[in-house]
């Protein structure tokens, strides 16, 4: 593992104070030190892929293992890893990366470091407003769209974005106007925007928040024994009978009853969300229409029903490409256009939500 530069940014805070971020990307690994709660280890945007996922139709109970069947679908690796920011949202936002490649990088962190927190890139610079921003990274620039306080689109780029790039971004990102670059370097925050704060001092400064705390404690306090008391007379009256325990008998299976129907409509809700096709059907797929085409695949991103693909080859035909895309039921809508750099195609594809 290759050692990058180590960068020093000035003015620490009274609430903060010097720390180390090492950001993994690729074989290098750059040492930052910057006014910070704690140190980390960040993984570089140029090693994520990110999404979101729509969970207003998931029960609670389901969400977790939710996420991580979606991190699956989406992964193009083997074993990915993930970050999940604010997940008790309607729609958080997830960054995936290669686990096997994380192992690598992490073996050359410092000693002590490879026990820092580990997040992405982007939780760590400064979140934007609503709407379209262009997030300067370590390296490369982070295009973002923001609603509501919530990043809900994000494609990183190593260079500013072309015409041709702008006008696919905006499409995919339903979005009016490319945000220029105006930051040219990071903008490091102390703590991730991706969780809440709490900031135990502030609350010791709140008379208002001590005068609740002490009223909290006093009502558990009486609770505490009301409970005890309630416990007793629970006690007594279920050791009075046999009624009383015929009741609690026919109570107890009908909340079985309960619970099974809630699991069943909760099951109901979680098989909706799962899509058409799984990730590797529309590899393969997008794999065997293009079989007799040479090219060299650089990007990949499949979320919500869509794919965006850079593919390189300076002589591809690209009628030839999109005829052979739509001549299945499986893409219905193929658009190509050239790409950031010389040679490169980029492919957009609406994947048919209905199995044929």
């Amino acid at each position: 593992m290759e050692k990058g530069r180590h960068l020093k940014l000035p003015s620490v805070s009274k609430e903060v104070s010097s720390r180390t971020y090492h950001i993994l990307s690729g074989d290098s690994i750059e040492s930052i030190e910057v006014p910070a709660r704690s140190a980390c280890v960040l993984i570089a945007r140029s090693e994520c892929l990110f999404f979101t996922v729509d969970l207003k139709e998931v029960p609670s109970a389901a969400r977790r293992p939710y996420i991580e069947q979606q991190v699956r679908k989406h992964s193009p690796w083997p074993r990915p890893g993930h970050y999940v920011a604010d997940p008790e949202s309607a729609a958080p936002a997830v960054w995936i990366w290669d686990s096997e490649w994380l192992e690598k990088a992490r073996g050359g962190l410092p000693a002590g470091a490879g026990k820092n927190r580990l997040l992405p890139e982007t939780v760590m610079l400064a979140p934007g407003r609503d709407g379209p921003e262009a997030c300067a990274c370590l390296e490369g620039i982070d295009y973002q769209l923001w609603k509501g306080g919530r990043l809900v689109e994000s494609r990183w780029c190593r260079q500013p974005f072309s015409e041709e790039a702008a006008s696919a971004w905006q499409r995919g990102a339903r979005t009016q106007g490319v945000p220029e670059v105006g930051q040219a370097a990071p903008r490091w925050q102390p703590e991730p925007w991706s969780e809440p704060a709490l900031d135990w001092r502030q609350l010791l400064r709140d008379e208002k928040a001590l005068m609740w705390g002490g009223a909290l404690i006093a009502t558990m306090v009486f609770c505490l024994e009301l409970g005890v008391l309630a416990a007793f007379a629970i006690r007594t009256s279920y050791l009075e009978g046999n009624i009383a325990d015929l009741e609690a008998s026919l109570g107890e299976k009908l909340q079985y009853r309960l619970d099974a129907e809630r699991l069943s409509a909760a099951n109901r809700a979680l098989a909706a969300q799962l899509p058409a096709y799984t990730q590797l059907e529309v590899v393969a797929e997008f794999t065997r229409l293009l079989a007799d085409q040479p090219y060299e695949l650089v990007e990949w991103e499949y979320q919500q029903g869509s794919l965006q693909v850079v593919v390189k080859n300076p002589e591809l035909d690209s009628r030839e490409v999109v005829s052979r895309l739509e001549s299945g039921s499986f893409f219905l809508d193929a658009r190509i256009e050239p790409g950031l750099r010389d040679g490169e195609h980029d492919i957009s594809l609406v994947i048919n939500q209905v199995r044929s």
